[in-house]
């Protein structure tokens, strides 16, 4: 499973084998290549299932640049290569971590540590009002997106 988070300046990834099993996460920084090392993720890793988020929902909140992203990921995904594309709203996100108490995207991914550790070492600090979103955080959000596609938010490991 793969799941992409645009950024402004490319994107951010996870690749899951299975619920428990985070097999590798990054950021892909080239604005002008973003769908080519969309591509070279999908040649790699061959998922199944490309989870991304849905822009028509209520209340989304993307760019343009976001959007054209996302539909050319889930245009070659879909109809070129048949993997199968699953749309996450961003409300669904808040709804379902809310569950867990997190109340803002620096609780959400530190609940996402929780159950994946091996990304404590790259958990972006908690911003301030007047900083700007570390880039770091687009892995936790594709994280994030799989969890609630797979209706997976629970810590416990015996949950999923």
């Amino acid at each position: 499973m793969l799941a992409i988070d645009p950024t402004s300046r490319g994107f951010g990834f996870v690749v899951l084998e299975t619920p428990d099993r985070l097999l590798d996460w990054g950021l892909r920084q080239r604005l002008l290549r973003s769908v080519a090392d969309f591509q070279v993720l999908l040649d790699f890793y061959h998922p199944h299932i490309l989870v991304v988020e849905n822009c028509s929902a209520p209340g989304a909140r993307r760019g343009e640049r976001a959007r054209q992203l996302i539909a050319e990921a889930t245009t070659i995904a879909a109809a070129e290569r048949r993997i199968a594309v699953r749309a996450v709203a961003a409300q669904d996100v808040r709804k379902a971590f809310g569950k867990q108490s997190p109340t803002n995207k620096s609780a959400m991914a530190a609940t996402l540590v929780e159950r994946f550790p091996e990304l404590a070492p790259h958990l972006p600090r908690r911003r301030k009002i007047w900083m700007s979103e570390d880039e770091r955080m687009a892995v936790f959000d594709a994280l994030a997106l799989v969890m609630v596609s797979n209706e997976i938010v629970g810590l416990d490991r015996g949950e999923a």
